[in-house]
């Protein structure tokens, strides 16, 4: 029979196997919430080649910790107030979590509000994980409870100062080894690798890029693949760019583009929305010919045009995505809406249908329209309006027509902020269209779509304003 030290190495060399240094975490907090509560204990067993070490960290949250919390933990305001802030041992701690496998129980909560904590310090934090609450499910599926009092009275994990950092550490520490001690190395590996978020790279993927891929921030940020030749194969714009970048490369079905896959570039964003339009701005400087989504849905918007007597009149086009000629008069989804928008604009300023060209039938010349003889029109068919006189009319009604998903003025500035780091980003835009560096405008349908949607979900980063 083995003893203690001698299962515990082979727990070492096991974990060690899933990564060079493993960090076995618990952190306590003010409470649940991954903006407004904030750490107040850091608790460390980290594994490596080295050996094994045990450190804990008692942190001044700036904030009053509720009497709940402080109850539950044994960690109230008159235990902290000396300690030191997160800021002060954000160099330290983000030392010693480096290059690490992070393995916590429920690692969304302890990985989370490290990262959140780190942000705040200015400092960028990325680390695979290890979730044992999920190991434990694949482990033991037979049991139906798997928070940690649960694994401790199943195990009979003999623990001191329950609900303390370092004791709770401990025990997740103890759960590895008993359970592979069950289970078995083979089938307690493969496991553990199943669960490893973000999973592997694809051993095929060329080592300067899988290491470009693995030091992306976990932030919001576009990601652009370009081959040898430094020919743009793929863009993608992303809220945790190192979480989600990767996913082609790990997929069983990759798309064709991975095979000549050579460098990446990534774009810093502070948010979902500046991530898409710092990738639209890239790609309008570095490769016009692409600026924009290749699924984007078809759109249609209204254009006036002079005839050869100067008469402008009026064209349903289906208007594409990039940079734009003119301000869009007016955004469809099909020329039917657009038809009647037109219509119904003509007859509320009293337009000219046959001097705009969207009569149903041509009239001989000289006489009136149809609208001119029930007084909807002033009479520029019969020469009773000017004809300069009727294209200021028709141009300023025009700026009236509907754009779809543009419930706003037509100039605005959008900013989104990063709650965290404080650092924000705006944005300019001129009826449906992004306003550009140098003045042009850029229709991206995407763009509208995502703001409205970003806006119902994040209403407190996300911001519209008129201008």
């Amino acid at each position: 029979m083995m003893t203690l030290a001698q299962q515990q190495s082979e727990l070492h060399q096991s974990l060690l196997s899933l990564h060079p240094i493993i960090a076995i975490i618990d952190l306590e907090s003010t409470g649940g919430h991954f903006y407004t509560d904030r750490i107040t204990e850091v608790a460390l067993i980290k594994i490596s080649a080295e050996g094994i070490s045990h450190q804990s960290w008692l942190i001044n949250p700036q904030q009053s910790i509720p009497p709940f919390v402080a109850n539950l933990t044994g960690i109230d305001d008159e235990l902290v107030k000396d300690a030191p802030t997160f800021q002060e041992l954000a160099q330290v701690l983000h030392q010693e979590l480096n290059q690490a496998l992070i393995i916590a129980h429920n690692t969304r909560f302890d990985y989370h509000f490290l990262r959140h904590e780190f942000m705040r310090a200015g400092l960028t934090f990325r680390a695979p994980e290890l979730c044992t609450v999920k190991f434990s499910r694949k482990l033991y599926p037979q049991h139906h409870k798997h928070n940690l009092d649960s694994i401790i009275a199943r195990f009979n994990i003999q623990l001191l100062d329950r609900h303390r950092a370092m004791p709770d550490a401990e025990a997740v520490y103890q759960l590895l080894n008993i359970s592979r001690q069950e289970i078995g190395q083979a089938p307690w590996l493969a496991q553990a690798k199943a669960l490893i978020s973000p999973h592997a790279l694809n051993p095929q993927t060329p080592a300067s890029l899988a290491e470009a891929l693995n030091a992306l921030p976990d932030e919001a940020g576009t990601v652009l693949f370009y081959d040898a030749d430094n020919e743009l194969l793929s863009w993608s714009d992303h809220e945790r760019a190192y979480i989600e970048a990767r996913s082609p490369f790990i997929r069983s079905k990759r798309p064709d583009w991975i095979k000549s896959a050579h460098h990446l570039v990534y774009l810093p964003a502070v948010g979902p929305f500046d991530a898409y339009i710092q990738g639209l701005l890239w790609l309008q400087q570095h490769h016009p010919e692409v600026v924009t989504r290749p699924d984007a849905a078809q759109s249609f918007t209204l254009s006036l045009d002079p005839n050869e007597h100067g008469q402008r009149q009026a064209h349903i086009k289906s208007v594409q995505p990039g940079v734009l000629h003119a301000p869009l008069y007016g955004l469809f989804a099909h020329p039917k809406a657009a038809k009647r928008a037109l219509s119904q604009l003509a007859l509320k300023h009293q337009l000219c249908q046959a001097s705009l060209g969207i009569l149903p039938t041509t009239l001989a010349k000289g006489l009136p329209c149809p609208q001119r003889a029930m007084h909807a029109c002033l009479g520029a068919c019969v020469g009773e309006e000017s004809i300069l006189e009727h294209n200021d009319r028709a141009e300023a009604a025009f700026t009236e027509l509907p754009l779809k998903d543009w419930p706003y003025p037509d100039r605005i500035r959008v900013t989104e902020r990063q709650p965290l780091s404080q650092q924000q980003q705006t944005h300019e835009f001129y009826r449906g269209a992004l306003v550009l560096p140098n003045g042009q405008l850029l229709f991206d349908p995407h763009s509208l779509h995502l703001l409205r949607t970003l806006l119902r979900k994040q209403a407190e980063t996300l911001s519209v304003a008129p201008l």
